[in-house]
């Protein structure tokens, strides 16, 4: 080896020592760019997004017409929203997601990030069909599949109407039944919604699980109420049946906890003059009886108006019989009474 050549080696390492330095700088000042272009463009206005300025278009669902249940939906979505973030911010728009998913109002959640600053969102909603009181007087909605849905309590109109309510609470916290000869000359406001009668009070502090005290009996209810006003008076309006405002629905009964011989849930509906009709609807879990379709329940109906339109006159009948509803219509007590 001579040494020229040993000088030559010599030089080419030296140069790859700082080339490799220079590419390790090159790259350590790249990160801090990078990172900083980064910080810079997640902290520009541009690229803010506020989840609390949200635009429903035209797939606002029907029953979001009413403002009351509009606005106890919004509510619920701002608590859930949280602060503005930026839509780089992946950890932030991925919490948004689940914070909103998780809302009870909610039953499932799709999300679209639209650079620089819009989210599209897919939200299935679960819609307020009855209203329930709870053990401390609290007004909560439930939803078709029987989900409670808390309403805030600065909600305008909500204070004035559980002070309304709570007149007509029992001592186990639940609302009781109207006489049938009491005239109810209005249904609840602001929601417009039926009530859970005669069962046992909501108890969140519990949870809201199925076994809470109260849940079922409040689902099942909910689920009666739902299949009501979206099956059966859809179904009987197309035939030109005028079907009466349903008032609530009676739960008293639940688990047969008063009367063995009696229907588990009842339709409580109004008359022309609002008097109060007591529908029996329901069998209990292991009833003997089999359960009739709803379009059964439904004729059943039809012909119960057909005989008393209106139901002006009944103090109740029974739906849950093919060939009985004639036999147990009951015509109301003109000197009043409790229902039976």
């Amino acid at each position: 080896m001579t040494p020229s050549s040993g000088k030559q080696r010599a030089r080419r390492s030296g140069y790859g020592l700082f080339m490799g330095l220079a590419l390790v700088g090159l790259a350590g000042l790249g990160f801090v760019v990078t990172r900083d272009s980064w910080a810079w463009v997640s902290a520009h206005p541009e690229y803010r997004f506020d989840p609390r300025r949200i635009d429903l278009g035209a797939r606002r669902p029907a029953w979001m017409q009413r403002e009351a249940l509009a606005e106890a939906f919004f509510a619920a979505y701002l608590r859930a929203a949280g602060p503005p973030f930026s839509l780089h911010d992946d950890v932030a728009l991925a919490g948004y997601e689940r914070s909103v998913g998780a809302s009870p109002w909610v039953h499932a959640v799709g999300l679209r990030r639209e650079l620089p600053r819009t989210v599209r969102l897919e939200l299935d909603l679960r819609q307020p069909v009855l209203a329930v009181l709870d053990t401390a007087g609290h007004l909560w909605l439930l939803a078709a599949d029987g989900t409670p849905l808390p309403l805030e309590r600065g909600q305008p109109g909500l204070a004035e109407l559980e002070q309304e309510l709570a007149a007509r609470r029992r001592p186990d916290g639940g609302l009781a039944l109207p006489d049938p000869a009491e005239v109810c000359t209005a249904r609840p406001e602001p929601f417009g919604l039926p009530l859970v009668l005669g069962g046992p009070a909501l108890d969140p502090r519990g949870g809201l699980g199925d076994e809470a005290p109260g849940r079922r009996h409040a689902a099942d209810a909910a689920r009666i109420a739902a299949l009501f006003e979206g099956e059966v008076r859809p179904y009987l309006t197309a035939a030109g049946v005028e079907v009466p405002p349903l008032l609530g629905v009676d739960a008293s009964n639940c688990g047969y906890r008063r009367f063995l011989g009696r229907a588990e849930y009842r339709l409580v509906l109004l008359d022309p003059e609002g008097h109060p009709v007591y529908l029996d609807w329901g069998h209990a879990p292991g009833s003997p009886y089999p359960v009739l379709p709803w379009q059964d329940k439904a004729r059943n109906l039809r012909r119960l108006l057909g005989g008393w339109p209106g139901l002006r006159g009944l103090d109740g009948g029974d739906l849950r019989f093919s060939r009985s509803w004639r036999e147990q219509a009951r015509l109301r007590d003109p000197e009043g009474g409790q229902p039976r």
